[in-house]
């Protein structure tokens, strides 16, 4: 996770931010957001307000890992 994602996340859980809905997630990045409390749910894609209905419609699981490996989609090994 580069610096920026590191401030991005810490700027997240200074605002309260508990948990976060996105596509993938990877390592560094679960990481990160785990350490500092904000939970992780994984397989949004879409419309925002069709994702926050399938998430209230229990359609997401809470991530006990990330979901690609390091460097997934920027071409990274």
């Amino acid at each position: 996770m580069s610096r920026a994602g590191i401030q991005s996340s810490h700027m997240m859980a200074d605002r309260g931010v508990q948990f976060i809905l996105t596509g993938n997630i990877g390592p560094n990045a679960f990481q990160t957001l785990s350490v500092l409390g904000i939970k992780v749910y994984t397989g949004a894609s879409g419309k925002v307000k069709e994702v926050i209905q399938q998430f209230k419609e229990g359609k997401f699981n809470e991530m006990s890992g990330p979901s690609v490996p390091g460097h997934f989609g920027t071409g990274g090994k």
